[in-house]
């Protein structure tokens, strides 16, 4: 999905501005900082889900106020 970013996920969007944003399956979180990013511009939040998540959430989103991972 990070490589469809620019061309198809971002405008995507941006075109629906969603203020709810679920990501299923975020291993490593490259996806899930884009969506984080893209969340506080549009004043949304994110969920992502993964069963053994490989980033730390609180260095994408320090407040926790953007982003909510659901483990298991």
């Amino acid at each position: 999905m990070y490589r469809l970013w620019d061309f198809v996920l971002q405008p995507l969007i941006e075109a629906s501005e969603p203020t709810v944003i679920i990501e299923i399956g975020s291993r490593f979180g490259d996806t899930t900082k884009r969506l984080v990013d893209s969340a506080r511009q549009l004043g949304a939040r994110v969920h992502a889900i993964d069963p053994v998540p490989r980033f730390d959430p609180l260095e994408l989103d320090p407040t926790g106020e953007l982003l909510t991972l659901h483990e298991g």
